[in-house]
C-alpha cells in the first residue's frame, strides 16, 4: 500500500510540475535591422544569454535585405535577460570574415546598439525580456 501512495504521489508531482514548464508563457523579438550597405547576402541573428554569449547561440534567424533594412523574430522565447548579434553576411558562408589583422570585413551590430573597440560585451548589450513581446532595431 505505501509503495502505492509512493507511486502515486510521484506521477501526480510529475504532472504537476510537467504542465507548469509546459504553460510558461512565450514571447517574440522581433528585430529590424538597419543602415545595410548592400542586398548582397543576408542578415544573420543571433540570440543570447549571459552563459552562452559570443559562443553558441540560443537561437539562430535569418533576414533578407531590402531597401537597406532587413526584419527577423524570434519566436517563443521564454522571459530573461538576452543580448542579439546582428552581422551581415554579404557571401553567405554563415560566418563572420575577417582580415588579416583580426578587423571583420561584415558589417555587425548588437543590441541596444552599443559598438565599443574590441569585443562586445553581454551587460551593455542586454535588455530584459518581461511580460511582453517586443520590438528592436539595431543599427549597422
Amino acid at each position: 500500500m505505501i509503495k502505492l501512495l509512493v507511486g502515486l504521489s510521484l506521477l501526480i508531482s510529475s504532472t504537476v510540475f510537467g504542465q507548469s514548464s509546459q504553460n510558461q508563457e512565450t514571447y517574440t523579438i522581433s528585430v529590424t535591422v538597419k543602415n545595410i550597405t548592400s542586398e548582397d547576402g543576408q542578415i544573420g541573428l543571433a540570440l543570447y544569454n549571459k552563459d552562452n554569449f559570443m559562443r553558441a547561440p540560443l537561437r539562430v534567424v535569418n533576414g533578407s535585405i531590402e531597401s537597406g533594412e532587413s526584419f527577423a523574430v524570434f519566436t517563443n522565447i521564454a522571459p530573461g535577460r538576452y543580448a542579439i548579434a546582428a552581422m551581415h553576411d554579404k557571401n553567405s558562408n554563415n560566418q563572420m570574415d575577417f582580415d588579416s589583422n583580426g578587423m571583420p570585413l561584415e558589417d555587425y551590430g548588437m543590441s541596444n546598439n552599443v559598438m565599443t573597440y574590441g569585443p562586445p560585451e553581454f551587460e551593455i548589450s542586454a535588455f530584459n525580456l518581461m511580460d511582453e513581446s517586443i520590438e528592436l532595431e539595431i543599427k549597422f
